[in-house]
């Protein structure tokens, strides 16, 4: 099973709306956008805790640096399917205080 694991920028990555959808992404700011299908088995990851899509999308909307926030995509590439997509956010925010 050959995986291969991208880092991507927040402001590079479109992900799917449901399940079994499309997630588009940019390897670089200069490359040329690809377009993954994602599974049912897709794991959507934040902080090492498997999360719904719909969680997922809602974290990474409320990023307010996104070219900075760094989300890992690792495509299947066999099966050219997304395995898992996933992010670790510091918890701690500018003022010392927790953004959970």
């Amino acid at each position: 099973t050959i995986t291969e694991a991208y880092e991507v920028a927040v402001s590079d990555l479109r992900l799917p709306r449901y399940e079994g959808g499309t997630l588009t992404f940019k390897q670089c700011a200069d490359c040329e956008a690809q377009t993954v299908r994602v599974t049912h088995g897709t794991r959507f990851v934040i902080n090492g805790h498997s999360v719904e899509l719909k969680e997922f999308n809602k974290s990474l909307s409320q990023v307010s640096n996104r070219a900075d926030e760094i989300v890992i995509v690792l495509h299947h590439l066999e099966s050219d399917t997304v395995t898992s997509v996933s992010v670790t956010f510091n918890l701690i925010g500018e003022n010392g205080r927790s953004r959970e």
